[in-house]
């Protein structure tokens, strides 16, 4: 029988859910887990816990959101943990909040709200979606539920990996970083959808934003991906025409920031994809199963790649 300890967002549901399916698992909830209930437990599962909990002990971890950084990046993780992660429909979820925005950017439909509030009646300029290139940064799970939605619609979509190498899905082609310039002309649109890693911090720059000229903008993977004035700067020189930004180097968002009063800027509060418990179950399950079958998937978290 496995001992797991949940806590913190979900951490309730998810007791629930679990004390329901029975034998093969004991679990406890705490508000704010005890040093005696780490040392019981062999699995935790949350979003995260505070730093002056100690986790070195601990057999297994489930992360109840997609990223595990924020247990990667604490010093006091075993490097023999089993790390898992959530995946569950988010994939789909992020890919529906990508296409609203899209459509919205295309089809103008903030400035026919604006017409609509001033009784103006004014004519814009929709441009259909059908043979748009969108590039999604990133070919993992949440890029390829993205790249699925936008298929539909004859979106081309191409993702760029460190290999180039196509995942499967529904990317028409992937290339690398280093091969942008090959194609930045034709991309309408750029999806981040990149986890947070050293290679990644900081690594949508000015440089990287000067290949591209009047393009929407998404974010949906991790803020501190992206050099916030860099992208300012894009925007005002129109290699951004638009930016939806849905996370941010610091959140929640300062009132200060000068995001919030850019007009060229959409701000979500980092709800793009939001865990339900149903996701947290689906992987929990799964990652159990392959755990005592000795195998691996996409759920398992590569401690030297950070994701």
């Amino acid at each position: 029988m496995i001992k797991i300890l949940t806590t913190g967002r979900l951490g309730k549901e998810f007791f629930s859910a679990i004390k329901e399916i029975g034998k093969e698992f004991d679990i406890k909830y705490a508000e704010v887990p005890a040093p005696g209930d780490i040392e019981w437990t062999d699995c935790l599962a949350a979003f995260s816990l505070p730093d002056e909990i100690n986790i070195s002990g601990i057999k297994w971890i489930h992360s109840f959101g997609a990223g595990a950084e924020g247990f990667l990046e604490r010093k006091d993780i075993s490097n023999t943990t089993i790390l898992t992660r959530t995946v569950g429909n988010l994939g789909f979820k992020m890919g529906e909040f990508c296409l609203c925005h899209f459509l919205n950017f295309f089809q103008d439909t903030f400035k026919i709200y604006e017409n609509n509030k001033l009784k103006r009646w004014e004519c814009t300029h929709p441009q259909s979606l059908r043979d748009k290139t969108v590039l999604i940064l990133g070919t993992g799970e949440m890029a390829k539920g993205i790249s699925r939605i936008l298929y539909t619609m004859r979106i081309k979509v191409v993702g760029v990996n460190t290999e180039g190498s196509s995942p499967g899905g529904s990317f028409s082609e992937c290339i690398t970083f280093n091969e942008l310039n090959t194609m930045a002309n034709r991309i309408s649109c750029i999806i981040n959808t990149l986890p947070l890693t050293q290679k990644t911090r900081g690594l949508l720059d000015r440089q990287f934003f000067d290949h591209f000229h009047d393009v929407l903008f998404i974010n949906v993977g991790r803020g501190k991906s992206v050099v916030t004035g860099d992208l300012i700067a894009a925007i005002d020189n129109c290699s951004v025409l638009y930016a939806v930004l849905d996370v941010f180097d610091v959140e929640p968002l300062p009132e200060a920031s000068p995001l919030w009063d850019n007009p060229k800027v959409f701000i979500s509060p980092h709800q793009s994809a939001v865990t339900d418990i149903q996701d947290v179950i689906d992987s929990f399950l799964t990652a159990h199963r392959l755990i005592k079958s000795n195998k691996r998937n996409n759920l398992f978290v590569d401690f030297a790649k950070g994701y």
